[in-house]
C-alpha cells in the first residue's frame, strides 16, 4: 500500500511538473483551472453527481466541449465535465511556457486570499482565494511577508509568502506518511 502511495504521488507530481510534454496541443485542447477548486461532474449540469475537484493551476486535457461544458482529463486521470469559465484554455506556446515557468504550489493547511497588493488585508481588496494544492506562477521571493503571484487567467496577487512552496521542491519531497496525517488532524474539527 504504501509502495503505491509513493508511486501514485509520484507520477502525479510529475506530471504537473511535466504535463503534455509528449504531446502537441491545439488552441483549446489544453486548459489550466481558474478558479481555486473546480468541481468535475459526471455529466453536463450543475446538478450532475460530483465525481472529483481539481485545484487552480492544475493543467487538464480537453476531451470534448458540448455548450458551456468541457469533458476533461485531470493528471492523475479522472474523466469529468466543468464548466468552462472554470477554465483557462491554452495554446501549445501558452502550455509549453507554463510548462517551463516558475511555479509555486500552496502548501499551507488553510485557505488564504491573494490581495492587489503587498500590503493590504482588506477584504475588498482580495483578487482570489487559494486552496491547498494550488499551482500559481512566481518565484519565490518575497516582499515583506508576501509573494507576488500571477494565476492562469493573468490577474496576479499577492498572497503569505510562507504559504507556497516551489513546484519542484514539493515534486521532489520524499514520502513522509506523518505529513500527511499531521495534516489531516490540523483540519479536525473544519466543516468539510
Amino acid at each position: 500500500m504504501k509502495k503505491s502511495i509513493i508511486i501514485a504521488l509520484t507520477a502525479l507530481a510529475s506530471l504537473f511538473i511535466h504535463a503534455g510534454a509528449s504531446g502537441t496541443a491545439d488552441k483549446g485542447e489544453f486548459a489550466l483551472v481558474r478558479i481555486s477548486a473546480a468541481n468535475m461532474r459526471s455529466k453536463p449540469g450543475h446538478s450532475q453527481e460530483l465525481a472529483s475537484q481539481v485545484v487552480l493551476g492544475t493543467p487538464v486535457k480537453i476531451i470534448v466541449q458540448e455548450g458551456d461544458w468541457c469533458k476533461v482529463q485531470s493528471p492523475e486521470g479522472y474523466t469529468g465535465w466543468i464548466i468552462d469559465n472554470s477554465l483557462q484554455k491554452i495554446s501549445e506556446s501558452e502550455f509549453s511556457r507554463w510548462k517551463k515557468a516558475e511555479r509555486l504550489v500552496m502548501t499551507a493547511p488553510y485557505q488564504i486570499r491573494l490581495y492587489t497588493d503587498s500590503l493590504t488585508d482588506c477584504l475588498r481588496n482580495t483578487v482570489t482565494d487559494l486552496v491547498n494544492g494550488c499551482i500559481v506562477e512566481g518565484e519565490a521571493i518575497p516582499a515583506g511577508n508576501r509573494v507576488k503571484v500571477s494565476l492562469p487567467d493573468g490577474r496576479c496577487g499577492w498572497g503569505d509568502a510562507a504559504s507556497f512552496t516551489p513546484i519542484v521542491e514539493w515534486a521532489d519531497q520524499e514520502f513522509d506518511a506523518e505529513k500527511i496525517l499531521t495534516l489531516a488532524y490540523s483540519m479536525e474539527g473544519q466543516t468539510y
